[in-house]
């Protein structure tokens, strides 16, 4: 019954627009920005460090999306 009730909460959230976890360290434009910086030879490094993430960071968005190293 609990999670039953959990369950039932959750997707009521969801159909009100709502969304769990943790907010992303990077948004569409800062990732953007960090394809061009990397394809003007910039570090990866350099480009985290401007972003103000880590490196692995930085790695993981374009993982999920496009691969830094194609840019």
């Amino acid at each position: 019954m609990i999670v039953q009730g959990t369950n039932e909460g959750l997707a009521a959230a969801r159909a009100r627009g709502r969304t769990g976890g943790r907010p992303r360290a990077l948004n569409d434009e800062q990732l953007d920005d960090a394809r061009i910086l990397l394809a003007a030879g910039k570090t990866q490094t350099s480009v985290a460090k401007g972003l103000g993430v880590s490196r692995w960071t930085l790695r993981r968005a374009f993982e999920s999306g496009s691969d830094p190293e194609n840019v």
